[in-house]
């Protein structure tokens, strides 16, 4: 009987230390928990803001701090503010499946399907000008300073290409180089660079680069071109808030990032 009695008291206060040893685990978890909350929450104290409602492929930053975009829900090119509180439609443009911005100025050059097959127009926002781009221009990039446009140009009949330079709306055009490629993409990252490469499913990349003037013409070696084709402003800030992102630009002043969500093809601004 008594050792009955001695196995339920020992029952007893053996069930009383694991219950205290459970209710202060339990404590010291909740507080390990709140602090983990709180350090997360210092580190996301400026989150980012959405500023599309649609999916977007193509963007830019412009001269006057604000972001201009294509999205696709309404073929709408728009305007925005950094901070997401502002919004202005500019002009609304169906079928596009490319857009190059002017980093100035509100020109495009949209690459548009129509009743005459796939082909560029140029379009200024500001004025609501359209003209149709020579349907043999492939692919095309602004100056920095928004005040030319560099194009590759394919002539079929004379199996023959060219780089050349034009006004934006492409007036005023001169030939900087000649080329038998029949297809090349063109960068203009710097006053006095333009990098053009051919664009095909070979893993080996051969890129070059011209001056304005067609002179000075030379071979790039790999890590020349990366460094103009695949930057990613601090990439870093958006990879420690757990964001990956398909295209990253920083505006002038340097105060925030505007970038792609890779995860829902959406717009974002981030105030750093």
């Amino acid at each position: 009987m008594n050792l009955r009695k001695n196995l339920i008291v020992l029952t007893v206060v053996l069930s009383g230390v694991l219950a205290s040893l459970l209710f202060l685990n339990f404590q010291e978890f909740g507080k390990n928990q709140k602090a983990q909350i709180l350090e997360t929450d210092n580190k996301l104290s400026n989150l980012p803001v959405k500023i599309s409602k649609g999916l977007v492929d193509y963007f830019n930053l412009n001269g006057s701090g604000k972001v201009i975009f294509y999205e696709k829900l309404d073929s709408m090119v728009y305007e925005a503010s950094l901070d997401g509180k502002s919004k202005k439609e500019l002009a609304r443009i169906p079928g596009v499946s490319e857009v190059i911005f002017n980093p100035v100025s509100l020109e495009i050059i949209a690459t548009i399907r129509d009743t005459d097959g796939l082909g560029k127009s140029y379009f200024n926002l500001e004025n609501n000008q359209k003209i149709k781009l020579d349907q043999r221009i492939r692919n095309a990039a602004f100056s920095p300073d928004g005040a030319n446009l560099a194009y590759f140009f394919y002539d079929e009949n004379y199996n023959e290409g060219n780089i050349s330079i034009s006004k934006p709306d492409g007036s005023d055009f001169i030939n900087i180089f000649k080329t038998r490629s029949k297809n090349l993409k063109i960068l203009w990252p710097a006053k006095d660079l333009i990098v053009f490469y051919p664009e095909t499913e070979n893993s080996e990349l051969s890129a070059f680069s011209i001056k304005p003037d067609g002179k000075e013409f030379k071979r790039l070696m790999e890590s020349e071109y990366l460094a103009y084709s695949n930057q990613k402003p601090k990439e870093e800030i958006l990879k420690n808030l757990g964001i990956e992102a398909s295209n990253i630009k920083l505006d002038l002043l340097e105060t925030h990032l505007v970038f792609i969500n890779a995860k829902d093809g959406k717009l974002y601004s981030l105030k750093i």
